[in-house]
């Protein structure tokens, strides 16, 4: 379906800012359209009633009423980039003609592929304002929960987290020590880590009772094998010895350990 790409400018846990930026909203919010609602604009803007935490919504996007209900809106059409941060450019206005821009924004997503959303039930409308009205789970279901979507991963320099989701994801962490969490044995298969080096791969969710075994496959157990030039880290979930999820850790050979590998 996308290939989505999430990059981070600064040290950030990308799930915890998504919790919270939707956590930042409310009966409160305020949004605007860089111009008039109802022809398509290529953002929608959210500044928190309550706090500094904001959004822009980029895609081709229009505010349309909902027939015979005058007085409710639906957002439709393509939607492709969510960037999350603070400080809204004249969000505290009642209406403006520019374009959004955030303050500070730690946080963008591009690529989402989201196109012809319509009605209320539409994606583009259940994420963007989902995390208007303080939910992040359709944005996170979307990036997360859905095998058809590939992520691509760009850390910054400091230390960063993220988790894994259901497609074939690639991370680079761009430095610090990085955090690549995995709540599944799904989540974790066929990704890869482009420059692994003291970083972390988080495989606790699994509550696995054979822990992590070094270089030797066991059941219920995480493993690696480095021979080929890269580092493969293998999982049995079933208890038969045998590899059920496999994520590799491109061009690294330099060994695991417990503190690397957390079962």
């Amino acid at each position: 379906m996308a290939t989505i790409s999430i990059s981070v400018s600064s040290a950030t846990d990308v799930n915890a800012l998504i919790d919270d930026a939707g956590g930042g909203f409310g009966s409160t919010n305020r949004g605007w359209f860089e111009g008039t609602m109802l022809v398509p604009h290529d953002s929608y803007g959210f500044q928190s009633g309550s706090n500094s935490s904001a959004f822009v919504a980029g895609g081709n996007l229009t505010y349309n009423p909902i027939p015979g209900f005058p007085n409710s809106h639906v957002l439709q059409g393509d939607l492709d980039s969510i960037e999350i941060g603070t400080g809204l450019n004249n969000g505290t206005g009642t209406g403006y003609a520019g374009s959004n821009s955030l303050a500070t924004a730690p946080l963008s997503i591009s690529g989402l592929g989201i196109s012809g959303s319509t009605g209320s039930g539409g994606l583009a409308n259940t994420i963007v304002f989902g995390l208007a009205n303080g939910s992040e789970t359709a944005l996170d279901d979307y990036l997360f929960e859905n095998a058809a979507n590939d992520i691509v991963f760009t850390g910054s320099a400091g230390n960063d987290s993220i988790t894994g989701g259901l497609g074939s994801d690639r991370f680079t962490g761009n430095g610090g020590t990085d955090a690549f969490v995995f709540t599944s044995g799904a989540h974790a298969n066929g990704d890869e880590v482009t420059d692994f080096n003291s970083d972390v791969i988080d495989l606790s969710a699994l509550n696995l009772a054979g822990g992590f075994t070094g270089t030797t496959a066991d059941f219920d157990a995480v493993w690696y094998d480095d021979t080929s030039g890269d580092t493969v880290i293998y999982g049995d979930l079933d208890g038969d010895s045998i590899a059920d999820f496999s994520l590799t850790l491109n061009g690294y050979t330099g060994g695991l350990t417990g503190s690397n590998v957390l079962v």
